[in-house]
């Protein structure tokens, strides 16, 4: 269902966190103001003192501490708008990428030999993806980049597959879009440890992985072996 919230001029908008918007009022203080969206469309104003003690319950990684919400660790105290959030936390405000209040690097606009504009953008997973046209009459989309090699908690470890036919896959859960597969003793990078599953009597974390040919996705770690 289609649906408007109208939330007034004297709000500014900081990020989207699962069904809650969440906005700061133009007070020198921060204040916040959260709208619940329901699945039919309609949504819940909270104020202030109520959002603070609902996010935390109804918002997995939100924590609050002094009167200021938290997601994974980063603050939501900036006065502008965030257009993605990531699985770490991280932070994106147009090409720019924040690790809390750290500034990681600006992803920068470029042309290629025909001087035309590169499209490019940054998926719910933290990817950036960047793009051009072919030169011929059907324009075809090409895609020349995609991946994230930066904001991570942990470092990097190298990995191999025990088993054939390991699902690559957009999040991590048994359900989740499958992006590629990895064959038997195929050589990895893990990204991230994420939560702990148990798939087929296998109990095991999922991990957040990149093949050799960029592709990154999360596939179940009872079936991969870290080798550094």
């Amino acid at each position: 269902m289609n649906s408007r919230v109208e939330v007034g001029d004297d709000l500014s908008y900081l990020v989207s966190l699962g069904n809650a918007l969440i906005f700061r009022d133009d007070s020198p203080a921060i204040r916040y103001v959260v709208y619940l969206v329901s699945p039919d469309g309609s949504a819940r104003r909270m104020e202030h003192d109520e959002a603070l003690a609902s996010l935390p319950e109804n918002v997995p990684g939100v924590t609050v501490k002094d009167g200021i919400i938290y997601y994974k660790g980063n603050g939501l105290t900036r006065n502008l708008s965030f257009s993605q959030v990531d699985d770490d936390g991280n932070f994106y405000s147009g090409r720019t990428v924040y690790q809390g209040s750290k500034d990681l690097g600006t992803i920068n606009s470029t042309t290629d030999s025909y001087d035309n504009y590169l499209q490019s953008f940054i998926d719910n997973e933290g990817n950036f993806w960047a793009m051009d046209f072919t030169k011929d009459e059907k324009e075809s989309l090409v895609l020349l980049y995609a991946g994230r090699d930066w904001g991570y908690r942990e470092a990097p470890k190298k990995a191999v597959t025990t088993e054939a036919g390991l699902r690559v896959r957009l999040r991590a859960s048994t359900d989740a879009f499958v992006l590629g597969s990895l064959g038997k003793g195929e050589a990895i990078t893990i990204l991230k440890t994420g939560e702990t599953a148990t798939i087929g009597g296998v109990t095991a974390p999922w991990y957040r992985i990149k093949k050799a040919d960029g592709l990154i996705g999360w596939a179940f770690g009872g079936y991969i072996k870290v080798v550094e």
